[in-house]
């Protein structure tokens, strides 16, 4: 079920500021397709309130791509220290606990597919 998208490179960057970077947030899976590929975010709880809480899911889809790179040394989850604007047009860097990925894409696009369960919900525009 796919419920908000923001479809604009500057538009998912702001969205992303605001979201103050996804720090301490987790990959949840990749998907690469050739000239494209999807990124899954996925809140992260607290072990003692993670049977109370279900934490919201965002998509972020890399169009066009045309250059992206792993670095990766881990075995387990890859947690989030932050997204930013890279210094190449269309470039984006995700900053990993143990790694990083890095992005050149035409275009951007930020899905909410789960909203999650918290008190306060996720900002996300109309």
């Amino acid at each position: 079920m796919k419920l908000r998208e923001i479809r604009s490179f500057e538009e998912v960057m702001r969205y992303i500021d605001q979201m103050e970077c996804f720090h301490d947030y987790r990959t949840g899976g990749f998907i690469y397709n050739g000239d494209g590929a999807s990124i899954y975010l996925e809140e992260d709880w607290p072990l003692e309130m993670i049977k109370d809480y279900e934490g919201a899911v965002w998509r972020i889809d890399l169009i066009g791509l045309s250059d992206l790179r792993f670095a990766l040394d881990t075995a387990c989850g890859f947690w989030v220290q932050e997204i930013v604007r890279g210094e190449k047009p269309g470039e984006v860097l995700i900053d990993l606990e143990n790694g990083s990925i890095r992005a050149i894409a035409e275009d951007l696009r930020i899905i909410l597919i789960k909203p999650g369960n918290r008190e306060e919900p996720v900002y996300f525009p109309a």
